[in-house]
């Protein structure tokens, strides 16, 4: 992130669903901000995660 008064980096890691990521917002002094995931819904849905309806698309996780 580009905000000079609170920078972070965003940290990028693999998930086991398929087109699926999981991303942490760390800090400089190590602390976390926002961690979830970007979970691809497909048919089969093989992410393991629970939605109120079946869709086929991507949904954020936190």
């Amino acid at each position: 992130e580009q905000n000079p008064h609170h920078p972070c980096q965003i940290e990028l890691y693999r998930d086991f669903a398929p087109y699926s990521f999981l991303f942490k917002e760390r800090y400089p002094d190590g602390s976390l901000g926002v961690v979830g995931g970007l979970v691809y819904h497909g048919c089969p849905d093989r992410s393991c995660c629970f939605i109120d309806r079946p869709f086929h698309g991507w949904a954020t996780h936190t």
